[in-house]
């Protein structure tokens, strides 16, 4: 079948083998029997491309399903398949699962083989892409997660997959854990009930017996211009030559015409964000992204150096604190409608950390939006906060999702946190109720 990524000169032309997480499905017996949408680039977390149009929320039309793996994500929640595959390189299983409230994990880099991919962005470095699944519910994720991971079915077919059983002991342990937990970024503060279901979770996993720790994360502001060095390290090359002779699609607009601004005139953008010369403009959180992407190999190396420095901060504080797991928000905010992710590419500050610091990181749902406290959030004058709000004017009812957080390779440990929460799931009988 076709990989377009969303691009038109990208049809028809099929890929001439399957991937690894394919073939090893295709091994246990799974029948592939579709293939789902994407938002042009396979970099936003919004859902539309210019062949298929745009894919929808599962609960809700006039919301997004999150991206980049839209359609697997609104299929799955659906209820049009118990799992699908997908790519993870700042949420884009994450953030499909906490739209339409169903369950994914983005494994450690390597558990999962690479071998058979196309990616949106080959060259990228820093930020490493990964391959997992989105499914309905936590036990369908730990159990399709234990069948492709256990007696080595992967190195079959991609001798460089991590040749790391599946540990059934760290999946089914009984022991008592620690748990860190945070509620919210100072970079892109939470809004609404988002905060309110990290709480949800730590007192649900008290009630279980374990003990949860506030967990002080490292200043977001500096982690993001890190992140952005890397991500448009190559200055929209890839992108602008993928757009060439190409319509652009309504959900990366926005990036597409940043890539036309050259780079001295970013930087006198990123000033203005930051100043407030010109008050419905003012966004230092959004400055980051103008002009901030690595221009030299010099810059290129001090940025891998803070990634390191940033993995030994986060690593020494679950050390001292004596962590087995960590819980914390998905993005800011539940399901926004439908062209607002594209212009709020920031929120995704609470993924892409543990695609950085190669972090397995699982989405497990706890509840819904309320909509009583979105009147109360201060957006600080900023221009991006200030979107977010109007972009949440729908998403009264829309499921809110928290990320479980484990140290490398301990993705056995996520799964069993996740499933342990599942039980305290309330968007899910509300939405049954609601069916009845």
């Amino acid at each position: 079948m076709d990989t377009t990524h969303g691009y038109v000169k990208r049809l028809y032309k099929p890929a001439t083998e399957s991937s690894v997480i394919v073939k090893v499905l295709q091994d246990l017996g799974a029948i592939p029997f579709c293939k789902t949408n994407v938002p042009q680039t396979v970099f936003t977390y919004g859902s539309d491309n210019l062949i298929f149009g745009t894919t929808t929320n599962s609960h809700n039309p006039k919301l997004s399903p999150g991206g980049s793996s839209s359609g697997t994500g609104a299929l799955v929640g659906a209820g049009g398949s118990l799992f699908g595959t997908g790519t993870d390189i700042a949420g884009s299983l994450r953030i499909p699962a906490h739209f339409n409230g169903v369950s994914s994990i983005k494994p450690t880099l390597g558990r999962v083989g690479s071998k058979g991919h196309v990616s949106s962005l080959p060259n990228v470095i820093g930020v490493e892409i990964v391959f997992g699944i989105i499914a309905q519910n936590p036990t369908i994720v730990g159990a399709v997660s234990k069948l492709m991971l256990e007696n080595q079915r992967q190195t079959v077919h991609d001798p460089l997959a991590l040749p790391i059983q599946w540990s059934t002991d760290a999946f089914e342990s009984k022991k008592k854990l620690r748990i860190g937990y945070f509620t919210s970024l100072p970079y892109f503060p939470t809004m609404g009930d988002s905060g309110d279901m990290v709480i949800k979770a730590k007192e649900a996993l008290e009630s279980l017996g374990h003990t949860l720790v506030p967990f002080q994360m490292p200043d977001s502001f500096n982690y993001m211009k890190m992140i952005v060095k890397f991500a448009l390290a190559d200055q929209a090359r890839h992108f602008k030559e993928c757009w060439k002779n190409e319509e652009v699609a309504n959900g990366v607009k926005l990036a597409w015409i940043s890539s036309k601004i050259p780079l001295w005139g970013q930087k006198i953008l990123s000033r203005i964000l930051k100043s407030r010369v010109l008050p419905f403009l003012h966004s230092p959180r959004s400055a980051i992204l103008f002009g901030g992407g690595a221009t030299t190999s010099i810059e290129l190396m001090d940025a891998m150096g803070q990634k390191m420095e940033i993995i030994d901060q986060i690593s020494t504080e679950w050390e001292n604190l004596k962590l087995d797991s960590l819980i914390c928000n998905v993005l800011p905010f539940p399901a926004l409608v439908l062209d607002a992710p594209g212009n709020l590419p920031i929120a995704a500050i609470y993924t892409i950390i543990w695609n950085l610091v190669d972090f397995p990181a699982g989405v497990v749902t706890m509840g819904y939006e309320s909509g009583k406290k979105f009147s109360m959030y201060n957006d600080d004058g900023d221009m991006a906060l200030k979107l977010a709000v109007k972009s949440v004017k729908d998403s009264v009812g829309a499921p809110i999702g928290i990320q479980v957080v484990g140290r490398r390779f301990q993705d056995e440990v996520v799964l069993r946190v996740m499933k342990e929460l599942e039980p305290f799931n309330t968007f899910k009988s509300r939405n049954n109720d609601s069916n009845q």
